[in-house]
């Protein structure tokens, strides 16, 4: 007899542990001996309103029931009231729950929880919880919240450098101009050269505008005619009739050791060249504001110190071995979750060529964007971050047998590759839906 009273009370506790979920303890031999959940669709679910739960106990008890569902990274969100339920004698028990309004919505929405799950709570005792999966019955396409779109335009001037037969020099390096120094002429292009990228994306009746030019720097102004960027700000917002107002462009160069020297600091470019570039950047940036689609934004970030070196990490003692050396990823997906836009950050000068190169191109930033679109389909952007003192930490090319513009695009290829490796990854790992500076939305962790 002795022995199966102890062969019943271990079965007891056996079925706790299966079906509750619960450690073998103490706390697992409470009254409440069994929880199980039907299960369910959104469409009956749409019909009745509410669960049925099953519960069992040894004695007598009151359970505080309470019906969640489980979203995405397993965040519990509360479906209903609690539900006090009492049991008089021992045995099993069907108890109803009834949705909330909020509950009801978040079932029937557009994004359903995956799962339903019931916690139980009865005194002296642990916590108990049951789940089932939510069937989607109910197609509702969720509305995408942003719109997105992305334009390129070519800054590039003739095959041999020159621009309508004037010089076009390169800034970047060294201090000085014509007559006083002879300056970096330019000589030709390099691979595809360079280019000017825009994004624009706009959700609740706001906009923003981010613009790129593969550029080694930009007056916000200058004296010699209305070509800054202030008045490539004030011209869109008059082209767009106030639709996309200045203060939501901004423009960028990404400083490029081997671009073109709009500034005048290293032998400058013809002002023809500059209203070329001036032109391309607005229409850049309008045929982005034009080619907007219904999207959905994801962002993410992962550490890149290892891409970086530090020209001032000598002067730890003035804070200067603090650097920004993540990777950040913006990006844009369809309905159907494809990728649409990748803006790519990262704070790295554009200094893989050295000034012995004399042809033009955009440096790391002209490698990145290609390969992007190519491994992840759609179109990208970069943009370069807080740049100071911050240099690619691989400027070298592992190509032996390379030569001459193969050995410059080689050392370019080199050191994009390990930014986009960690672009890459954040993209694989973890990006979160928000864009804050549009609009504030709560952000929640998607794996993938």
């Amino acid at each position: 007899m002795l022995v199966a009273r102890r062969l019943s009370a271990l079965a007891l506790t056996l079925a706790s542990i299966l079906t509750l979920g619960l450690a073998p303890s103490a706390e697992a031999r409470g009254p409440l001996s069994r929880l199980s959940l039907r299960s369910t669709s959104q469409r009956t679910l749409q019909l009745r309103r509410t669960v049925r739960v099953r519960v069992s106990a040894v004695r007598p008890l009151t359970a505080r029931l309470t019906l969640f569902g489980r979203g995405p990274g397993g965040v519990l969100r509360a479906l209903s009231s609690v539900r006090v339920a009492a049991l008089p004698r021992a045995g099993s028990r069907t108890i109803v729950i009834g949705l909330t309004p909020a509950g009801r919505r978040a079932v029937l929405g557009c994004r359903p929880p995956s799962d339903l799950v019931v916690l139980a709570r009865v005194a002296g005792q642990r916590s108990a919880r049951a789940s089932t999966r939510l069937r989607h019955d109910l197609a509702r396409a969720c509305p995408l919240p942003y719109s997105v779109g992305l334009a390129t335009r070519s800054l590039n001037p003739s095959r041999d450098g020159t621009f309508n037969g004037g010089t076009v020099y390169l800034g970047g390096y060294g201090v000085g101009s014509p007559p006083a120094s002879s300056g970096r002429r330019a000589t030709g292009i390099l691979g595809p050269g360079i280019d000017t990228r825009a994004i624009v994306v706009s959700a609740g009746g706001r906009a923003v505008a981010l613009a790129d030019m593969q550029v080694q720097g930009w007056f916000v102004a200058n004296k010699d005619g209305p070509l800054g960027i202030v008045d490539m700000r004030r011209e869109v917002a008059r082209r767009t009739h106030g639709a996309l107002s200045a203060q939501q462009v901004v423009i960028q160069s990404d400083h490029t050791h081997s671009g073109p020297d709009p500034l005048g600091v290293w032998g400058g470019v013809p002002i023809s060249y500059r209203r070329y570039m001036f032109d391309q950047t607005v229409d850049a940036i309008l045929a982005a504001w034009r080619a907007r689609r219904p999207a959905r934004l994801f962002y993410g970030t992962a550490p890149g110190r290892d891409l970086l070196s530090n020209q001032f990490s000598y002067d730890a003692a003035h804070g200067n071995d603090t650097l920004d050396s993540d990777v950040r990823v913006l990006q844009a997906r369809d309905a159907r979750g494809r990728a649409m836009v990748t803006l790519l950050n990262f704070s790295a000068h554009s200094t893989v060529l050295g000034a012995k190169n004399t042809k033009i191109t955009g440096d790391w930033e002209s490698a990145a964007n290609p390969l992007l679109e190519k491994r992840l389909g759609g179109r990208a952007m970069t943009l370069v971050g807080t740049l100071g003192r911050t240099q690619p930490a691989d400027r070298g090319c592992h190509d032996a047998r390379a030569r001459g513009d193969a050995l410059s695009l080689c050392a370019v290829a080199v050191a994009q590759r390990g930014v986009l490796s960690g672009g890459f990854k954040t993209i694989r790992v973890c990006l979160r839906t928000s864009l804050r500076v549009i609009v504030s939305r709560s952000c929640c962790c998607l794996r993938a």
